[in-house]
């Protein structure tokens, strides 16, 4: 993302006239500098993060699923095409998307019992739907049950359930 070389601020390239976009990275100024309506101070930078945060919220719809819900994803690292995991964020967006517009995001980030992590583009059925499959027990414990902090990862070439391991567990291993 380009950043302004007055604010130091990483913003999105609608916040720069076409013409800054053309200057080397470190002439470049976003239009509240070049402008100078206003100075970019902490309190206006926040009242505008404020303003696109409220328009998000407002226009995004409501989600079928929560975080911490099983299901069901398609996915090409699978045969299948499809494989289990758990929501772990709503509405995902990751800093390096500058290809992509600056308000679009992602309805779910989920984690794959295969240990990727991917993004449902869509609240629908054909990326993302329930499943009935429970997350796989760790090794070490047995147990499938998963936080933020400690889910299930699976980070070695073991051959079927062997390789799932708590990150708690795998600490207390090691």
């Amino acid at each position: 993302m380009p950043v302004c070389c007055d604010c130091k601020r990483d913003l999105v390239r609608r916040d720069f006239a076409k013409s800054q976009l053309k200057k080397l990275p470190d002439k470049r100024r976003c239009t509240e500098c070049v402008d100078g309506e206003e100075t970019c101070s902490l309190a206006y930078l926040d009242r505008i993060a404020a303003a696109r945060r409220a328009e998000f919220e407002a226009s995004r719809p409501a989600l079928r699923f929560r975080v911490g819900d099983r299901v069901d994803c398609s996915h090409s690292s699978d045969a299948s095409g499809r494989c289990s995991g758990t929501i772990i964020q709503l509405w995902y967006r990751e800093d390096s998307w500058d290809h992509v517009p600056a308000d679009f995001h992602c309805p779910y980030q989920i984690r794959l019992d295969n240990g990727h992590v991917i993004c449902a583009p869509k609240d629908i059925d054909g990326y993302i739907r329930t499943t009935d499959v429970p997350p796989p027990n760790c090794s070490i414990c047995l147990c499938n049950d998963q936080t933020e902090e400690n889910f299930i990862v699976r980070d070695c070439a073991c051959r079927g359930t062997q390789g799932y391991i708590h990150l708690e567990c795998l600490k207390d291993v090691a």
